[in-house]
């Protein structure tokens, strides 16, 4: 008795997590936006906020990254606020990840200025 041997078909994965359904997995599913990240990944974003030690960066996944310290790239004499501003795009490599509050620690790789992408026609 001969049984056909159908060829391997290709499948579409979903691009989105199957949301839970029972409670017990809701806590699982706050993290989900930190899913795909991991040390060493390269990101992007644009810096939010520059504070006196660290800037804080939204990244295009949506989630919040800090980068401090010599992951600012900074001189020993400059602060955050000598180079960086709101607004300005930064590529960054993920140095740590942080589950309980949700974000990522960042080391600023390239930077962008705001200004490099206003419109000056």
């Amino acid at each position: 008795m001969e049984h056909p041997i159908t060829p391997i078909t290709r499948t579409r994965a979903r691009s989105t997590p199957i949301s839970p359904r029972t409670p017990a997995l809701g806590a699982q599913w706050l993290v989900a936006s930190l899913w795909g990240l991991y040390k060493g990944a390269s990101v992007q974003g644009t810096i939010c906020e520059v504070r006196d030690t660290s800037v804080q960066v939204e990244l295009i996944s949506g989630i919040y990254g800090w980068a401090y310290g010599t992951g600012l790239g900074l001189d020993h004499d400059q602060q955050p606020y000598d180079c960086y501003r709101e607004g300005d795009w930064v590529t960054a490599e993920v140095t740590g990840i942080d589950q309980g509050n949700d974000c990522v620690a960042l080391s600023i790789r390239t930077h962008l200025p705001r200004s490099h992408f206003i419109w000056r026609g």
